[in-house]
């Protein structure tokens, strides 16, 4: 199989120069990244063998060595007799995404680990005088607040 056409924004995510032309699947093949190449391959050819759609997401890795994540489809199109013979296809650079998850997993694992380390509490209020809820950051309360009590009146 050859490519027909590229967009110029698959030129651009894929770091290719339009003026060298079409790029090989060879070329194509090898910026994706090492680490994913293993996953992707039989997925694709999963879904050329279900005649079906592909759908998914991996890592490229560009000449100058950056990183990008892309999501991918591609639309399988087949002759009458089941050969395969054209692909159409979409690339999206999810890379900032990505990288806004990730920055989100580890601010969370952060303050989960603040929270669990940390001697405070947390309270809500509710009607004037009662608490709504009474709840400890992490274990250290336990022994001395046991189970928090909801509805308890604040002690005076």
């Amino acid at each position: 199989m050859h490519y027909l056409y590229w967009s110029d924004e698959s030129y651009r995510i894929w770091a290719f120069d339009p003026r060298d032309g079409l790029p090989s699947r060879d070329a194509v093949w090898q910026r994706i990244h090492p680490d994913d190449r293993d996953r992707v391959w039989p997925k694709i050819q999963e879904a050329v063998d279900r005649k079906d759609d592909y759908s998914g997401e991996f890592r490229i890795v560009l000449p100058d060595r950056t990183v990008k994540h892309l999501a991918a489809t591609s639309h399988h199109l087949f002759s009458s007799t089941g050969e395969l013979v054209e692909v159409i296809g979409t690339n999206v650079d999810v890379t900032e995404r990505k990288t806004a998850e990730q920055a989100l997993r580890e601010s969370e694992y952060k303050l989960r680990q603040l929270m669990d380390t940390s001697a405070g509490l947390t309270w809500s209020t509710g009607q004037p005088g009662l608490w709504r809820k009474c709840k400890p950051f992490s274990t250290c309360f336990r022994p001395i607040l046991g189970t928090p009590r909801h509805a308890a009146p604040l002690p005076s």
